[in-house]
């Protein structure tokens, strides 16, 4: 398990191996985030969950008061509203209102499963990453914010990624969802995603038609 993000390197936001309806879908859902957060520019991918409901990782949208925008593969943007903000699942739900992109299934992974990280870039660049699920996890340690003692369902990726793909949805080959990218190891190839359960009962919690505050400046 995870003792501490301490020990891993949270991200600021390559061809893959998925089955080709699979990536189809996984490209059309992945959508990128851009703005300005505590006067750094927003790099990070997210993905749609509902209709006009993105989720990305927290710590990307940490202290944002406006501007924020949803870039879709291409390259078109949708001002996008904070919905949801929890720290300690590291999760963010973000309302664009008019946004044409297609919402993505949920599924829980085994180890084993492969598939690929998609990641949007503000220019709408998009990148992929390869991935296999090496083992589900109980995730424990501090928030975002480095306090606290929070715990989390989670997967361990050995996946090889570049900052941006923090807030990225790994994909499993049939191009649902089983994962938010949030961190990744500093001494091996290895990433790490909150599991789609945990997504699944934030979305069930959060009520996406109202604006909710994105916390404080990390």
């Amino acid at each position: 398990m995870i003792r501490t993000l301490g020990a891993v390197l949270l991200l600021g936001a390559v061809a893959a191996s998925c089955g080709g309806d699979g990536l189809a879908r996984a490209r059309a859902s992945a959508v990128g985030l851009a703005g300005t957060v505590c006067r750094t520019e927003i790099r990070a991918g997210g993905v749609v969950v509902a209709n006009g409901v993105v989720a990305t990782a927290a710590h990307v949208l940490a202290g944002i008061e406006g501007g924020l925008e949803i870039v879709a593969p291409d390259g078109e943007r949708t001002p996008g509203v904070v919905v949801g903000f929890d720290p300690e699942r590291d999760l963010a739900l973000v309302a664009a209102a008019g946004l044409a992109v297609p919402a993505a299934e949920l599924a829980v992974a085994a180890a084993g499963k492969r598939g690929i990280i998609v990641a949007v870039e503000p220019d709408g660049t998009v990148r992929e990453y390869d991935f296999e699920v090496l083992r589900r996890i109980n995730a424990t340690g501090d928030d975002i914010y480095g306090e606290g003692d929070v715990a989390r369902q989670a997967l361990e990726l050995a996946a090889d990624i570049a900052p941006g793909a923090s807030g990225a949805a790994a994909f499993g080959d049939d191009g649902s969802v089983v994962g938010i990218v949030f961190a990744e190891s500093r001494s091996r190839s290895v990433a790490y995603a909150v599991d789609a359960t945990e997504i699944e009962a934030f979305l069930t919690e959060t009520d996406v038609a109202t604006p909710a505050p994105a916390g404080r400046c990390r």
